[in-house]
């Protein structure tokens, strides 16, 4: 991978803050300069031809109040992001009393590596260690899901966040002994279109639009065509002490982890059916070990 695609690839990550808002800032504040000055033209038409030293201060004055509004701007989203309240105490308590009847852990996640390490989703990865490590024979198990290939990419690649990050990670879950299991975009989509057209209603993997009347026959064409990230595919089958099944539907807001009430019944078996797919696929049948080209933690250390 070249140093340009690296260059290019922190551009991306920093153009909102540092670029676009500047930029977007200084046009809005020398639009109003700019009619402002059309406005009164006519009237002082004679003198300002004369007074080029005056708009030259004025413009001045202008770019300015553009890098000041910017600034202004970014202080307030930054601000604002940052004084958030970022854990949500009724989540934790939600996912802390699924795992205190628990025994099996399965979770999928949608999470970016690169947001792995932000402070709520610490605290809510710290439960389920910190539920691994009790002395039961509780087991955990976790699926990343790269719906993109420059993210899967970048988690492979040295000199990257990503990169930093899923090694991070990994090592995280191989001293806890957790498996740590990843699926690429393509496999994602192979898995969903095995399910039935009645799961994937259930599960809301179908866009909001293909609901209206003249859209719904576009429900016929590949999954991979119509989505490019399945945002429900964030949950977990819990397996409970006594044998019944229940599902925990994982959302982040941000920097906020959420997790809502159990689905249970018949709510949850789409949920299980789904994993029950991914499963078949990541572990060979006959031997039941996990397959190599799904192991996440091989990726750092063989």
């Amino acid at each position: 991978m070249s140093i340009w695609w690296i260059l290019i690839n922190r551009f991306r990550k920093h153009a909102k803050f540092h670029l676009l808002i500047p930029l977007i800032g200084g046009i809005i504040v020398e639009g109003i300069f700019e009619a402002a000055v059309a406005s009164r033209t006519h009237k002082v038409e004679s003198w300002i031809s004369f007074s080029w030293v005056y708009l030259y201060s004025l413009r001045t004055l202008t770019l300015i109040a553009g890098v000041t509004v910017s600034y202004l701007l970014v202080m307030y989203i930054l601000i604002k992001k940052e004084t958030r309240v970022r854990t949500d105490d009724t989540s934790l308590a939600v996912l802390q009393d699924t795992l205190n009847d628990a025994k099996n852990y399965y979770g999928l996640s949608i999470i970016p590596l690169d947001e792995w390490f932000d402070p709520s989703v610490q605290v809510y990865l710290a439960k389920l260690l910190n539920r691994k490590l009790a002395p039961d024979d509780f087991t955990h198990e976790r699926t990343l899901l790269f719906f993109s290939r420059l993210e899967f990419m970048k988690a492979t690649v040295p000199l990257t966040d990503e990169y930093h990050n899923g090694r991070c990670l990994a090592h995280m879950h191989k001293d806890c002994d957790i498996p740590l299991l990843f699926l690429r975009r393509e496999t994602i989509f192979d898995i969903l279109e095995r399910m039935s057209p009645e799961d994937k209603q259930a599960l809301g993997f179908y866009p909001p639009w293909t609901e209206w009347r003249l859209s719904r026959r576009l429900r016929r064409l590949p999954l991979h065509r119509l989505r490019r990230r399945v945002e429900q595919m964030d949950f977990a089958v819990v397996e409970r002490s006594d044998d019944t099944m229940a599902v925990l539907r994982v959302a982040k807001c941000g920097e906020e982890v959420r997790v809502d009430q159990e689905t249970t019944g018949t709510a949850a078996e789409p949920y299980i059916r789904l994993l029950t797919e991914i499963r078949n696929t990541v572990y060979n049948p006959r031997t039941k070990r996990l397959k190599a080209n799904h192991d996440f933690v091989r990726i750092y250390y063989g």
